[in-house]
Parts: structure tokens; sequence; C-alpha cells
């Protein structure tokens, strides 16, 4: 990705696919392989990050333009914006000093997909088959990519290092 010499990796599927719970797990794994990670969510709906009546959403209910809260482990940032960002801005910040960004969604965007797949949700996926890296899946099925159980994470992990990452963790 332009801009960030992080690796991009897109999880995608169905809304209650698991991707959340998918890319939650495989932070922990590549952060416990030594890999610094960054992510990237879309909120096609908007969102607020602070609880109303804290002082940094007073200060941002009040106009500020850009809101930085700061803590001896933990930095925010919110800013108002004239338009949404594009994929590489966001993986842009989101991809400073990481070696990876998962990127939660944004399936139309080129690069290795993830794509997390649900029985019950039916029986399509949604990525196009040039580019799935995996299918994680509590079913089979029938596609090209490897195909793992959702609680194959350390798998997914595997997949991610040997053909996004290149083969072994930093430690090795």
């Amino acid at each position: 990705m332009p801009g960030t010499g992080a690796a991009v990796v897109h999880i995608v599927g169905k809304s209650g696919a698991g991707k959340t719970r998918l890319v939650t797990r495989l932070v922990r794994e590549l952060r416990r392989r030594g890999y610094g990670v960054g992510t990237v969510k879309h909120a096609a709906h908007g969102f607020d990050p602070d609880r109303r009546g804290k002082d940094s959403w007073r200060h941002f209910a009040a106009g500020s333009r850009t809101t930085v809260v700061v803590s001896p482990r933990r930095m925010a940032l919110v800013r108002r914006t004239d338009r949404e960002l594009d994929l590489e801005e966001a993986v842009a910040l989101a991809g400073e000093g990481v070696d990876i960004v998962l990127v939660e969604g944004y399936r139309s965007h080129p690069g290795p997909q993830i794509e997390v797949h649900r029985q019950r949700l039916g029986p399509g996926l949604l990525s196009n088959p040039h580019g799935l890296l995996a299918v994680v899946s509590d079913g089979q099925p029938q596609v090209s990519a490897p195909l793992l159980h959702p609680d194959q994470v350390s798998a997914v992990a595997d997949l991610i290092e040997r053909e996004v990452l290149g083969k072994g963790s930093p430690a090795a």
C-alpha cells in the first residue's frame, strides 16, 4: 500500500459473519509472534469515540476541529473532516510504525483478502477468487483458496506470515 511500509490484509465477509472476532484474534496472535499490528475499520454509519459528558467529548462537541487525548500509555485523535478518508489515507495512519495492517472490510479494494463465511448467512461468498488468500468458515463452501475453521486462528496467522509477511516471525 503506498505511503506505508506495512503489509495490508483485508478481512471481509457479510454482516454478522465474525469479521471483528477474527480481526481481534489475529491481532493477539500476530502480536504474540512479535509483529506490530494496526487496524482499520470502516464505520459506514458514523461513530462516537468518546462517551457523552467526558471532557474530550465536550471539547469536540463545542466545535474543536481536532481533539487529542493523551495518557501515559495511549493517545487518541478525533478530527473533523470535509470528506471520508480513502483507504490509503486510513492505512497510512494505522500503518505508522507497524508491520501489518488488518483492514476490516473494503472488499472492493485490491490486495490479499480473507473472507469470513458463516453457513447460516447463505452459501455465497462476496470475494472475487482473484486475491482471495483464504476462507474462514464454519461450513464447506466450494473454494480454490485454503479453507480454515474460525478456531484455526494460528493457521490463519501462519498463512499471513507465509503469503504476506514472508516466512517466519521477527523473533526467529
